[in-house]
């Protein structure tokens, strides 16, 4: 919601000025709590009691985790474990995900427990626990980071899982890596698609949405050309902050003969979790890669 609002204001002020051009740029796709000097400072969101954990994922371990990035900064998160997995998720949320906010990080512990599989989830670079400064390039080569972390510490199968922010994230990841499987929800192609969903239809001969050069290295389409694990894409149908028409392009662009698109009627960008079909979707996917 943060991402469409700033652009209908961007779209309203070039319209008061007389501008043709708005310009897509970082500030429009991430928004972390702050931008701190301090590297390996947390923000002072408090943190959730272990026993909240405990009530969402009944029958998990869970305890903190940590990763120190080269540059000094400090991931910081949660893995949950209960016997028995044959599949750990590493989870990349969106912009409005922090593991301490009880609503949107409540629905996917939740949901995600309820599928069996263990689950690694970090706050990104200056959202929630993790401190440092914020940006599209530093979150995808800490998801990186992330990634080999997980792979080095878990002897399972091992699943990127990225939502909205987290689903640029994920392909990036997938581009440098062999991966077990991936789900992306609420995704997009690339940036230059995706800028251009927000410009309504009326507007679109008068007004050039130009994506900042900084951006234009995200391109799903292209990291995914050559991807051959399985993957799931799953959107909402009522989704107005990444169109499900970009999730079903991506889908046709990704190299995998296992694939999977889902989209479900009635539910958005933020609540798709809460659905029985993403929920059995996800159960579904986890289960066949967890007995390849």
């Amino acid at each position: 919601m943060a991402i469409i609002l700033r652009v209908i204001a961007l779209v309203f002020l070039a319209t008061l000025d007389g501008c043709q051009a708005i310009r897509f740029d970082e500030e429009s796709l991430i928004h972390p709590d702050q931008q701190i000097p301090h590297a390996g400072k947390p923000t002072t969101r408090p943190l959730a009691r272990q026993s909240s954990f405990a009530t969402l994922a009944p029958g998990y371990e869970s305890s903190p985790v940590a990763f120190t990035h080269a540059d000094g900064n400090i991931s910081r998160g949660m893995y949950f474990h209960r016997p028995g997995a044959t599949v750990t998720v590493l989870f990349f949320g969106g912009n409005s995900f922090r593991l301490d906010d009880d609503a949107e990080s409540a629905q996917y512990i939740s949901a995600l427990s309820r599928s069996g599989v263990d689950l690694v989830i970090f706050d990104h670079r200056g959202y929630g626990r993790s401190g440092g400064a914020a940006t599209a390039a530093l979150l995808a080569s800490d998801g990186l980071d992330l990634y080999d972390d997980a792979r080095a510490r878990v002897k399972t199968k091992l699943i990127v899982y990225g939502h909205s922010l987290g689903s640029l994230i994920a392909p990036y990841i997938a581009q440098r890596r062999k991966l077990d499987g991936m789900v992306l929800e609420g995704t997009i192609t690339n940036m230059e698609d995706f800028a251009d969903t927000f410009l309504p239809r009326y507007l679109a001969p008068f007004i050039n949405v130009t994506v900042d050069e900084q951006l234009l290295w995200i391109d799903n389409a292209k990291a995914l050309k050559q991807y051959t694990a399985p993957i799931l894409l799953i959107s909402g149908q009522d989704d107005d902050v990444m169109s499900p028409a970009l999730a079903k392009k991506l889908y046709d662009a990704v190299g995998s003969n296992d694939k999977t698109f889902k989209l479900v009627p009635g539910y958005g960008h933020n609540n798709l979790n809460t659905s029985p079909d993403y929920l059995e979707s996800c159960q579904t996917f986890f289960k066949k890669v967890g007995e390849s």
